[in-house]
């Protein structure tokens, strides 16, 4: 008896079959006598969907469980996790749920998933043009999703274990970093701009410890020690949906003291006396006395600091267009620009790593590092003397 085989010639198995616009199908009947088809554009696809098939029946998995689809499955997962997450995580979930919406992947059945759709589904959205740190951030909601519906006995592999950088190309992103002469022109000109003087402090702040913009709108007046010189980093103020919270920092490790340079020291104690008469301190979630109060007594935030450079660097632009500063600086090009600075004068890294509150070292000098041609060309000259 001759055996069936596809338009390639692949010999099929029992219940596989190829149909005329050459998509594959696979056919069986379950424990309870119901007959099933599900369907591959490839017939590895279709094996993979067959061994998923075999595996739920040998485990004694009711397929019929299985029929929750990829949306019911991340809303559950949402449903579950999201008393346990910071509020700014709870927020990048709903933005998951959102762009998983508007996709046709999200009505299909989680048992129908295999790692072929699971790679074409991201694959799709980066061709759609999502860059590769939001798809990195939106697999890392979808593969512990699935491995919820392993555990729940719903599926018997993850198709979201892959590696994200083996189908879509990591992007290099280049960071910003201030040159000493730009930090310096950029201080000089807020000194010099009446409107400008009041956001010197936090500039130099921000440069000379590296912290995040959210651990320095959180600091208290308890947070530094003038006496020991050191900053005490215990928590950040987050702004969001128009709220402020307290939240324990970014990583285990950005709990930290961080060491206090003159010009910080300075920088704070100028704030002190510039904070305006309270006849009421503001108390974020138990904490008070913050550095920087508005006039409408709030605590400032992040955002607004961020506002303030933009506009600061526009109008600096706009004076000096001969020699203009990187329009892309933030608040965080402060922290990198402090990482830099540390690394580049030799600061040995776990220090810095320590200083900068990052969770791993690789982090450090991955992400943050940028070593410029003139520093390259001095070590060299070092080591050849």
């Amino acid at each position: 008896m001759e055996r069936r085989k596809d338009n390639k010639g692949k010999v099929l198995k029992e219940g596989e079959s190829q149909r005329k616009d050459g998509l594959y199908q696979y056919r069986w009947t379950d424990r309870t006598g119901k007959r099933h088809t599900v369907y591959a554009g490839s017939l590895k696809e279709l094996r993979d969907k067959k061994e998923n098939i075999a595996e739920l029946n040998k485990r004694d998995i009711d397929l019929a469980a299985t029929s929750i689809t990829v949306m019911e499955l991340a809303k559950r997962y949402s449903d579950v996790h999201k008393l346990s997450l910071k509020t700014t995580s709870t927020k990048n979930i709903d933005t998951f749920i959102s762009m998983l919406e508007d996709e046709p992947f999200s009505n299909k059945s989680i048992a129908s998933v295999t790692t072929s759709d699971a790679k074409l589904f991201m694959k799709g959205l980066y061709e759609s043009g999502y860059c590769y740190g939001t798809l990195s951030n939106f697999k890392g909601f979808l593969r512990p999703a699935f491995e919820l519906a392993c555990d729940d006995g719903l599926i018997a592999r993850n198709p979201f274990g892959f590696t994200l950088a083996k189908i879509i190309p990591k992007e290099e992103k280049s960071k910003t970093i201030l040159s000493e002469d730009q930090y310096n022109n950029l201080i000089e000109f807020c000194k010099s701009y009446k409107h400008f003087y009041q956001y010197v402090d936090e500039l130099i702040i921000l440069y000379e410890t590296g912290l995040r913009v959210s651990e320095f709108c959180g600091l208290t007046l308890n947070d530094v020690d003038f006496r020991n010189n050191t900053i005490s980093v215990t928590h950040q103020l987050v702004y969001l949906k128009g709220k402020r919270f307290i939240q324990s920092p970014k990583t285990k490790k950005g709990t930290r003291i961080v060491p206090l340079s003159a010009k910080a020291k300075a920088a704070f104690e100028h704030l002190i006396k510039m904070r305006p008469p309270l006849t009421t301190e503001p108390v974020i979630d138990g904490y008070s006395g913050f550095f920087q109060v508005t006039s409408r007594h709030n605590p400032r935030i992040a955002p607004d600091i961020a506002l303030s450079i933009k506009r600061i660097i526009r109008e600096y632009n706009k004076t000096y267009p001969q020699d203009p500063l990187p329009s892309s600086i933030t608040p965080h090009t402060f922290r990198h620009t402090f990482c830099t600075r540390m690394i580049e004068s030799g600061m040995n890294i776990k220090a810095v790593q320590y200083m900068m509150g990052h969770s791993k070292v690789n982090v450090t000098l991955d992400i943050y590092s940028h070593i410029d041609e003139q520093y390259v060309a001095n070590e060299f000259n070092k080591m050849a003397q």
